[in-house]
């Protein structure tokens, strides 16, 4: 079987063959310990039985491992984790063992049935301190179908994931084979120490990742594998970070892209003395004895099995040259991680403190010219090893504002997602303090202005665009300022006659200028209309099967972008986006928006863009919509007056209030999530009502006689277009 070089593992249901295993692994632990090569080499070919096609890592001459990690020295209660049923195996998975040395393997969730001559990416997904390695595989598998459908240019139907399973020998007894690797202490995998079964394999978490960078490298059998990716999160963000610094990677002759990708981890290992903590009432290096021991420092860390053992400056180096991305989640500030003082000092009691302060630390020791601005912790004195570096650091940090301590709110937010499969240049940043300026000119960002935007000048007006159609929908009051007591200024439907428009051309003089008041009886385009069964869409014409609606959009006249022919083209549909939202955070609502309109709409293929979103409440209707140009050159909003009045012919009596904010180049986030938890009325509407794409679709090259057409309520707007 070319495609499943690996061992299918569902445990031993044969007594006899369960004591033959045992009995197998047991001589070879010993026979491993005695370097006796000869036996050791017919054994050998023994296990191959079950992985004829795949080379294992080998043993080297390395010694046996001794007890390294000073989190296991501190935490003598095994308190974490909790017992299992039967391994869970996820739809589209297959729980699977790979052999590690000729005496050990590692479980692992493994893409099903994957076509490995055609495989380009591969994705290691670690789980967390649970050790929930299903979770993990299910939540790697749907944020990369999402970014699938998005047509995110990192992410491909031709990508294998594997997550590793860790077993507890405490926790998870009877599910794991008598060669698999499991540990005595539940947490120690995540500072590759040994694992304590099979008896005497000396074998390390590290060494499991080494056999599955070994597997997805070899080009005999992944042809065209072109990157492979390590992903971890808390626990296992633990564990990719301090691989990413010991691990010996790929050859400097492989042509395969190798990336890592942190987020959340309680605490990283620092390379010098230096901690970014200066408050000693939360912790103190003088009564903290094992600061700087493995895991959190280099103390007593005795290397790899295959990289051997390097000085913290050549693993520093190493380092700053890979491409990693640290993922932080804004809100990730519950102290319920790693408590210990050699954490703390790392910088505070919130895992975001502590890596937001690493952030800091491994910038000034790169020397970079980062901006430092407003992140915590304070290295005053510190050494620079820039002479190492070159004062580069191929980092990225990527801070998720509206996500907690949870793998799945990162990695499937926009900003989690472009880490994962981004270009190093077009990794979202997201968050920043206040202050921060962007020296590195990277791309597109969406971070939370209220705390120091750290956006392009494309970033701000998309997000500025949305959240005013957001505000414009909904009845939300928008704060003129972003204190807590800033009052929300109103406009009624019936005084609501200007459009918002903003070009985001770099070096436009009117790239930020205000509302401007329109004639709204000239430049509106005609309404499409796509049918309920997705067929196709044919211009201008009203449909009694009609669900969907285009809104007409504003069309001003650039001549720069004149369409091309006045002839009628092509309507081209987008296939209707089956997804609801009911979240329970309100700001969702816009992140979900955003995605749509950045990630799945605003195709280069086409000239224009129309999109239109409603929101359905007993007592009104709200409909929004927006039109982008590819490059987005432009963006514009509805012309409201127009919409203004459809809505009242088709609902007399129903005059919902809907928000302007003259300036809303002013709103973020921030101040986005606090007041949409203010006002009851939009939350309830994010809670309890889901909120549905109903339509997203392109025109290419929309002519200039359809800027001239006007808006026809009846046409435009039937009440069957309501009856959803």
């Amino acid at each position: 079987m070319p495609n499943r070089p690996y061992t299918h593992f569902h445990g031993f249901r044969n007594s006899a063959l369960k004591a033959t295993a045992s009995v197998l692994v047991a001589v070879l632990g010993l026979i491993a310990e005695a370097k006796n090569s000869t036996l050791l080499s017919i054994l050998s070919l023994l296990t191959q039985t079950v992985s004829a096609e795949l080379t294992p890592v080998r043993s080297s001459s390395s010694p046996a491992l001794q007890q390294r990690d000073a989190f296991s020295d501190t935490d003598k209660i095994i308190n974490e984790g909790e017992a299992h049923g039967r391994p869970p195996i996820p739809k589209g998975s297959s729980l699977v063992s790979l052999p590690i040395t000729p005496a050990a393997s590692v479980a692992v969730y493994w893409t099903a049935n994957p076509n490995n001559a055609t495989a380009t990416n591969a994705y290691i997904m670690m789980h967390g301190k649970l050790r929930d390695g299903a979770n993990y595989w299910t939540i790697m598998n749907s944020v990369l179908k999402a970014a699938i459908a998005a047509n995110s240019s990192g992410a491909h139907s031709t990508s294998i994931i594997a997550a590793p399973q860790f077993y507890s020998t405490r926790f998870n007894s009877g599910q794991y084979g008598a060669n698999q690797i499991a540990f005595a202490d539940t947490n120690v995998w995540q500072a590759a120490e040994a694992a304590n079964h099979p008896v005497g394999c000396n074998v390390t978490s590290f060494d499991a990742l080494d056999a599955l960078l070994a597997e997805f490298s070899n080009t005999a059998r992944y042809p065209n594998m072109k990157q492979i990716a390590f992903v971890g999160h808390g626990g296992g963000g633990q564990l990719i970070s301090r691989y990413a610094m010991a691990g010996a990677g790929l050859p400097a002759s492989s042509n395969i892209r190798l990336r890592y990708v942190v987020g959340d981890p309680s605490s990283n290992a620092y390379f010098t003395l230096d901690r970014p903590l200066q408050d000693m009432s939360v912790a103190n290096k003088s009564t903290c004895p094992l600061y700087n021991r493995w895991r959190y420092g280099f103390d007593r860390f005795n290397g790899t099995r295959i990289g051997g053992l390097l000085t913290p400056q050549q693993y520093f180096t190493r380092l700053a040259t890979r491409d990693v991305r640290w993922v932080v989640g804004y809100q990730d500030t519950e102290a319920d991680g790693d408590n210990t003082c050699m954490a703390k000092l790392q910088g505070g009691a919130a895992r975001r403190d502590r890596n937001l302060s690493w952030w800091r630390y491994i910038n000034t020791l790169a020397g970079t010219n980062e901006d430092l601005t407003g992140f915590p912790g304070a290295l005053p004195g510190m050494v620079s090893w820039s002479n190492l570096t070159k004062n580069v650091l191929n980092h990225r940090l990527t801070v998720v504002f509206n996500a907690d301590h949870n793998a799945e709110k990162v990695y499937s937010s926009m900003e989690g997602s472009s880490a994962l499969f981004d270009d190093s240049n077009n990794v979202q940043l997201g968050w920043r303090p206040s202050g921060w300026k962007n020296v590195t000119s990277l791309n597109l960002s969406t971070s939370d202005a209220s705390a120091g935007l750290a956006v392009t000048q494309l970033g701000t007006a998309v997000l500025a665009g949305l959240v005013s159609l957001v505000a414009a929908s909904s009845g939300w009051k928008v704060p003129v300022t972003t204190t807590s007591s800033a009052q929300g200024v109103s406009i009624p439907l019936s005084k609501f006659d200007q459009v918002v428009s903003h070009a985001t051309r770099s070096g436009d003089a009117n790239a930020s200028r205000r509302p401007q008041a329109v004639d709204t009886r000239e430049g509106i385009s005609t309404a499409h209309r796509v049918e309920a069964d997705d067929s196709a869409v044919e211009a201008g014409k009203a449909s009694k099967k009609s669900t969907l609606v285009v809104a007409p959009v504003h069309a001003a006249d650039r001549s720069e972008e004149k369409a091309e022919t006045t002839r009628p083209r092509e309507v081209i549909p987008l296939t209707r986006c089956n997804k609801t939202f009911s979240g329970s955070e309100s700001d969702n609502v816009v992140e979900w928006l955003l995605y749509v309109e950045v990630d799945l709409c605003a195709s280069r293929r086409f000239d224009w863009v129309y999109i239109a979103y409603g929101y359905f409440t007993d007592s009104a209707r709200y409909w929004f919509v927006s039109l982008f140009y590819p490059k987005f050159k432009h963006f514009d909003a509805i012309t409201w007056e127009a919409f203004k009045e459809g809505l009242i012919a088709t609902f007399p009596g129903r005059d919902p209030d809907l928000v302007l904010y003259e300036d809303f180049l002013g709103i973020s986030f921030t101040s986005m999530s606090e007041y949409l938890g203010k006002f009851n009325t939009f939350h309830l509407l994010c809670t309890e009502i889901p909120l549905k794409l109903f339509v997203c679709h392109f025109v290419r090259n929309l002519p200039d006689e359809y800027k001239a057409l006007r808006w026809d309520v009846e046409r435009d707007f039937p009440k069957s277009t309501f009856d959803l």
